[in-house]
């Protein structure tokens, strides 16, 4: 076809496309939060995925049946996930034909990525009319095909007629532009920046806005419209802060600034507030704290005149001082927005941080004066009763323990149900542990209605020690009815393990003669001790009609059987929103886990779905537990754990806190890998397992990582006389504090050393991974209740 006979081919599909598409994207399409990926482990802002992973085979059964059955053997997929598309390619074409359009579909996808774009042309044309479940996909592959080779007008005809509601929507319309542009035709061009134009008028913040703007000023510099393409740079500058885009956007306005009007050139020069602002928040994110202080400072005194940029300014500039834990230099901040800003938000978050601050810095009568104006200036502000109780802190720091309990009774008294009052009501017990008051204990936590326990890391916590004041008071039948009632109510949590442990202490100390200690727990009482609990096969998960028929399921699904995970995850992102029952959520988790995307799906019942864990699961099997606590790389796991004779349900506990099952994964801190190592410990750990040629990038390599994570567990674990509670506390708070804690605290019960952990991060840290190390040994392992030892080691 001449290009005189498809333009207005073209242009009749582009006018169709515009008409429809903007209602479709109406409804959401277009939405940032509708790229988001599902939440890994740990906090998601600490954490950037670089890649996908390779998988190791499980047992799941789909609820799909073959419906679900892969379309390509495990070979593939492997090699997709590591990127190795090359691979790939050879692998299915060495295959040979199938007669299936779809291994066709994903040949030609493998082509493209493959940087064979003549290839997977010739493969995805082909196939019209042939892959109804991913058409979306196979048009939006061909026009890229199409661009690489050079094929403009096909590439934009193919890319317009990607349906309303795919959600490579978005992605087809800057392709569509960019084909539109480089057919070389004016008519053409108009076109392309019409297209722009409405998508950005219609998503100015759609997940595509980035490529759009920049597609857009290329579009007006190609036509000469200087001064239009010098304010869409401008606009990536104020929108996009930090990125690559912005990087070439300042290049392309150096570039034309010849072009420009007077007025535009003086934007180059002096980039607007806006931009400058937008710039500061951006580097604010991304914890360039130094670079935030410096450039906001000099930033101040122009911004006399607009008091509410002013107050953020100086909130950016206090709180990257606290984030550089440089409390002094930040109260100074602090107290300048306490007194410029009233009548703003930023005064209530001057006075928690600056009251932070205060105390970090040891200025405590400063930081009292500065928490009790917040419950006095704002009663009903949910910071009102951290203040009260941050205060009770202190005092008990300065030993005004009398001081610190009476304003603990007044916090629980006036905000019965807020956040913090679970932390209250632990400190008054903790007090009155401390003090040997046993009866008091019982008695308060009798009287208390509700305990505000709503998390992971107090759930049970008031009633455990109650048993244990009952222990102290040697009343023992009362003191195992409550230890089984916690481990009864909370299955498989943190208290519910110390409540077992407590249950075999008292049962091995009231035994005769020396028999050996127990290593399972079960096994006392002629292995009756955990008889009272009753294990249940959890329901099995089922696959509801509306969500089977859901195109994004299907399309889902269907990327799924071709190993593409990623792809994969968007669609089920998308149904997420429509279809986020927990039914629905279970499904998705059971499909995810068969396609061997653990990172995925042992995320969804670990964030997403609630109020599951109420019966302890029978076996490994467990249609539900299962799928929480995977275990991926299983032989390499067992190969390295058998070695250095660790528990394996340790390695999986802290590879599912740290990692999430994701080998390729990244902090802020550049630790990697599964267990999330630091270059220098793996270095060491490295050089003394006899690894030769270590380098970081080689943490990413699963066996590599999980052979020198094991053996930093066997280290810690060496040093730390292999308790499982003090290995987890040096994992994340490292060996050295651990060892500083027990010098410290060393006489203390294993319960209340973790209670007092001064990092709460680690002490979150020990209570989370502990309670997932008796999860694995409970269903993966020889002991059900490995023994926990109460009584610590000497600091080493």
């Amino acid at each position: 076809m001449h290009n005189r006979d498809i333009r207005p081919h073209l242009l009749g599909i582009l006018l169709l496309l515009v008409i429809t598409s903007w209602a479709a994207m109406a409804c959401g399409q277009e939405s940032k939060g509708a790229s988001s990926t599902l939440r890994s482990a740990g906090d998601e802002a600490k954490f950037r995925v670089i890649s996908r992973f390779p998988s190791e085979k499980t047992s799941a059964q789909s609820p799909l049946g073959d419906d679900a059955k892969p379309f390509v053997d495990e070979a593939v997929r492997d090699a997709i996930a590591e990127e190795r598309y090359d691979v790939a390619l050879l692998l299915v074409q060495k295959k040979g034909a199938e007669d299936d359009p779809y291994v066709d579909l994903l040949e030609g996808y493998l082509a493209l990525q493959a940087d064979k774009p003549k290839e997977a042309f010739a493969k995805l044309e082909g196939l019209s009319g042939k892959v109804d479940r991913l058409e979306d996909y196979r048009l939006y592959w061909l026009a890229q095909s199409a661009v690489a080779a050079e094929k403009h007008h096909k590439a934009a005809l193919s890319a317009a007629q990607v349906p309303h509601d795919s959600l490579l929507l978005g992605k087809s319309l800057i392709l569509l532009a960019n084909a539109l542009l480089e057919t070389g035709t004016s008519s053409d061009t108009e076109r392309a920046i019409k297209t722009l134009e409405l998508y950005l008028n219609k998503y100015p913040r759609g997940r595509s806005a980035e490529d759009a703007r920049m597609s857009l000023a290329g579009a007006y510099e190609k036509t000469k419209q200087w001064d239009a393409a010098a304010k869409a740079y401008l606009a990536v500058l104020e929108k996009h802060a930090l990125t690559e885009s912005a990087t070439e956007a300042q290049k392309r306005l150096d570039a034309i600034k010849k072009h420009l009007s007077k007025e535009l050139k003086a934007a180059v020069d002096e980039p607007s507030r806006a931009i400058r602002m937008n710039r500061y928040r951006a580097l604010f994110g991304a914890h360039r704290s130094k670079m935030v202080i410096a450039e906001v400072k000099e930033e101040l005194d122009g911004l006399e005149d607009d008091k509410a940029l002013r107050c953020e300014s100086l909130y950016l500039i206090a709180k990257s001082y606290s984030k550089l834990r440089q409390h002094a230099d930040g109260s100074e901040w602090y107290e300048r927005i306490v007194k410029e800003c009233a009548g703003t938000d930023y005064v209530l978050k001057a006075l928690y941080l600056g009251g932070k601050g205060f105390w970090n810095s040891g200025e405590r009568d400063e930081a009292r004066k500065w928490f009790a104006r917040i419950w006095k200036e704002f009663a009903d502000h949910s910071f009102a009763d951290d203040a009260m109780y941050f205060v009770a802190r202190i005092l008990r720091e300065e030993e005004k323990s009398d001081d610190a309990r009476k304003l603990l009774a007044k916090q629980v008294s006036s905000y019965p149900t807020g956040d913090m009052a679970k932390d209250a009501h632990w400190l008054l017990v903790r007090e009155m542990f401390g003090g040997e008051k046993y009866k008091e204990v019982v008695a308060y936590v009798d009287g208390l209605d509700k305990t505000g326990e709503d998390d992971i890391y107090s759930r049970g916590r008031l009633h455990y020690f109650r048993a244990r004041a009952l222990e102290k008071l040697k009343k023992t039948d009362a003191a195992k009815k409550g230890y089984r009632e916690i481990a009864q109510k909370y299955p498989l949590s943190y208290y519910a393990y110390l409540a077992f442990s407590r249950l075999g202490y008292l049962e091995e100390s009231g035994q005769k003669g020396g028999r050996a200690a127990a290593s399972d727990l079960c096994s006392l009482q002629n292995g009756k001790l955990c008889t009272f609990v009753e294990p249940k096969r959890t329901e099995a998960v089922k696959l509801s009609d509306g969500l089977r028929n859901a195109d994004h399921f299907k399309r889902g699904v269907a990327l799924l059987r071709l190993g593409l995970t990623d792809l994969a995850e968007d669609e089920f992102q998308a149904l997420r929103r429509s279809h986020g029952s927990a039914a629905n959520l279970w499904a998705l988790t059971f499909l995810l886990n068969a396609a061997e995307a653990y990172r995925i799906s042992h995320d969804l019942p670990r964030r997403h779905i609630q109020d599951w864990k109420t019966v302890y699961p029978k076996d490994a099997d467990d249609p539900r537990w299962s799928l929480a606590f995977p275990t991926p790389f299983r032989q390499t796991v067992d190969k390295y754990v058998t070695e250095r004779k660790l528990p394996r349900a340790l390695v999986y506990a802290i590879m599912r806190e740290e990692s999430g099952f994701n080998p390729r994964i990244e902090s802020w801190a550049n630790a990697r890998g599964l267990l999330q190592l630091m270059e220098a410990t793996a270095s060491k750990i490295a050089k003394k397992d006899g690894l030769q040629g270590f380098s970081a990038d080689k943490l990413l390599e699963p066996a590599t990582n999980i052979r020198l994570g094991t053996g930093y567990i066997a280290e810690l674990s060496e040093q730390l006389d292999a308790h499982p509670a003090l290995v987890i506390a040096g994992y994340n708070g490292g060996h050295g504090n651990v060892s500083r804690w027990l010098e410290e605290r060393g006489d203390l019960p294993l319960d209340l050393w973790v209670e007092d952990i001064p990092y709460g991060q680690t002490r979150k840290y020990t209570k989370r991974v502990l309670a997932s190390f008796w999860t694995y040994s409970w269903m993966y392992g020889q002991d059900r209740v490995p023994r926990l030892s109460f009584e610590l080691p000497e600091s080493n």
